[in-house]
């Protein structure tokens, strides 16, 4: 039928951005879901199921180039679409919330982020248990916006969830980037708080992660990885392995952690 043909359609062009996302090509990513976008939206309607996942993604790809103009307004029409079709409670609408919260939490607005990641954790709850691993994302993002909103209390509470939904999930013998970031802003924050007793077994645990064999050209390993070395440098651990940041890391920070620590 022309639905089906359409959807295909569709459906390829999805798919093929998909893999220009993993492969780093963000511009022609988004080309790719735009059309996808517009066949959705002319031949099936423009609320269709898949019209918001199609918004949700192509918010998540402008996010990740920077760019912030109508991003929010794409992220809220794909979620109002998805909670009519679904429902406000199906974990079809968590991707939408988290991404929609991790996007509040870029620009600043700590207060709002919260109520959206709050909302994810309740959905996630009802969907999938408080113990499952995916879970432990939208904890450890909580956990970055009550810590931004200069709420460290709740924000140590959220990250300690993070970390214990995550290690039962997981079990033990590999590396796991959220479970070391985590970890990390677990311990930053307790140092934050004056427990230096809690965040020396924090960030301890975070080390012994991180020599299980974490992938060192990770980007987005970098800003934990300076923490973690410049804590070692403070507590006159020059003997411990430092962390070898990421390529991402600027040169200087580098430079300077490796001189304090000659």
């Amino acid at each position: 039928t022309a639905e089906r043909s359409s959807g295909a359609t569709a459906l390829i062009l999805r798919r093929l951005g998909g893999l220009l996302v993993h492969l780093g090509r963000l511009e022609r990513a988004e080309a790719l879901y735009e059309r996808a976008l517009r066949v959705y939206e002319r031949e099936l309607g423009k609320d269709y199921p898949e019209v918001g996942k199609t918004l949700v993604d192509l918010a998540s790809i402008r996010a990740i180039q920077g760019k912030t103009e109508g991003v929010e307004a794409m992220y809220r029409r794909g979620l109002a679409i998805l909670r009519n079709a679904y429902g406000p409670t199906h974990d079809t609408v968590t991707p939408a919330l988290n991404n929609l919260g991790s996007f509040l939490l870029k620009v600043g607005r700590y207060g709002e982020a919260i109520d959206v990641l709050e909302d994810a954790f309740a959905v996630h709850v009802k969907a999938l248990g408080p113990n499952n691993p995916r879970v432990a994302a939208t904890l450890a993002s909580l956990g970055e916006a009550y810590s931004g909103s200069g709420r460290l209390r709740e924000a140590r509470r959220y990250y300690q969830r993070s970390v214990t939904v995550r290690e039962k999930g997981l079990g033990s013998g590999r590396f796991d980037a959220l479970l070391f970031h985590s970890l990390v802003h677990l311990g930053r924050t307790s140092a934050d708080l004056g427990d230096s007793a809690a965040a020396e077994r924090a960030l301890t645990k975070a080390l012994a992660l991180w020599r299980q064999g974490a992938e060192t050209t990770n980007p987005q390993l970098a800003p934990s990885l300076l923490y973690l070395g410049r804590w070692l440098v403070e507590q006159g651990r020059c003997d411990a392995a430092i962390p070898t940041p990421s390529s991402s890391t600027p040169a200087a920070d580098l430079q300077g952690l490796l001189t304090s620590c000659s």
